[in-house]
């Protein structure tokens, strides 16, 4: 039995997803934090996700002197920006982020930009 959920064809009871956005029973998978952790640093631009997702939040762990900025792009910092952590974040502050990306998650690394651990979907 097939169903849609979202705008992916879902394989549902099969015991398979389709994607990492559905459960094997069909379900979209919806988070407030994140299922999955990455950190970020200064000078060092990072693919965070190559597909289709969404940035949960950011925890700063450590000062920054510039703006790192989050990209909806899955190679580049280039599209629509989908978050910022601030040069004036502090360590230990949580950034709640919650936005979608359409085609992925870019980290565009500017020296200087404070180090986090982004949750991502």
């Amino acid at each position: 039995m097939s169903g849609i959920v979202g705008t992916a064809a879902v394989s549902v009871g099969n015991g398979t997803p389709v994607d990492d956005q559905h459960t094997p029973g069909g379900e979209k998978l919806v988070t407030v934090g994140g299922r999955v952790t990455v950190a970020v640093v200064a000078g060092t631009p990072l693919v965070v996700k190559p597909s289709a997702g969404r940035l949960c939040k950011a925890l700063v762990t450590a000062t920054g002197s510039a703006n790192g900025t989050f990209y909806d792009s899955p190679s580049a910092a280039e599209g629509t920006v989908i978050g910022i952590i601030p040069s004036t974040a502090t360590v230990g502050e949580v950034i709640d982020l919650q936005f979608p990306a359409a085609t992925g998650i870019y980290w565009d690394g500017h020296a200087g930009a404070p180090p986090a651990t982004v949750s991502i979907d």
